[in-house]
């Protein structure tokens, strides 16, 4: 089950703008900007951000014992793009 790139390039652009609108970043972001390391948005933060765009996606985070949610560890160099595959690709359809 892959992604398509505009998919991914939709989830980016949906993830910058809840990271300006909800979270204050006022740094330049790309898709290769580290959520932590750059943008200075870490843990608790990132389930925020991920969690926001998952309600506007129709996709829900993994719960705790579903295949793959033991691999939900957040790297202080995951990027924005990075966010995006990973919720793409593990996180179920709501």
């Amino acid at each position: 089950m892959g992604m398509t790139p505009s998919e991914l390039d939709s989830l980016v652009d949906l993830i910058v703008n809840i990271l300006k609108t909800e979270h204050g970043v006022r740094r330049a972001i790309t898709p290769k900007s580290q959520l932590c390391n750059d943008l200075g948005v870490c843990d608790d933060d990132i389930d925020d951000v991920m969690l926001d765009a998952l309600r506007y996606i129709s996709r829900r985070p993994l719960m705790v014992g579903e295949p793959g949610s033991e691999d939900v560890v957040f790297d202080p160099q995951l990027t924005v793009e990075g966010l995006a595959q990973f919720m793409l690709e593990k996180c179920p359809k709501a």
